[in-house]
């Protein structure tokens, strides 16, 4: 399965980033593609809950539900997909790095049917665009977030 992954140093408190890393609406500032999401089941959210999303890749839309795997606050937040054109997983690690600061991995895997969403590019090419928007929302999400702020403008 094809994966992309990135990383960032957020000088905030671990709860902070979990906390909006882990919110469906907060995907929408920081999550490549993501269009539309929100939670299907009620609070708390915990493993077995469910979220849908709409992304869109190369102009062309795509409709998935996926479920929480895996939840330790403040440290794990796995998913998967269960409903949708691309099958996929993936993970978000926490790490405390001080009482303010906390580093934030991302991990994606997916299978090759990305390529066919993103309107038949080559996957390689997927991936790397892909890489690319997760690098630099990773980035603003850093920067709202230590500006005492949250998501992208």
């Amino acid at each position: 399965m094809p994966k992309v992954e990135g990383g960032i140093v957020i000088d905030r408190p671990i709860r902070e980033v979990f906390s909006y890393a882990t919110s469906a609406e907060s995907h929408l500032r920081w999550v490549p593609g993501i269009r539309d999401a929100a939670y299907l089941d009620d609070e708390p959210v915990q493993v077995g809950s469910r979220w849908r999303a709409t992304l869109t890749f190369a102009g062309v839309s795509v409709d998935t539900v996926n479920e929480i795997t895996r939840m330790e606050d403040n440290r794990w937040f796995e998913w998967r997909s269960v409903g949708g054109p691309v099958h996929s997983t993936g993970s978000y690690r926490f790490a405390a790095l001080g009482p303010d600061r906390t580093r934030f991995d991302f991990s994606l895997r997916t299978d090759d049917r990305l390529a066919m969403v993103m309107g038949g590019i080559a996957l390689p090419v997927a991936l790397r665009l892909l890489r690319r928007e997760l690098h630099a929302r990773l980035a603003h999400v850093k920067a709202s977030l230590e500006a005492g702020g949250v998501g992208l403008a």
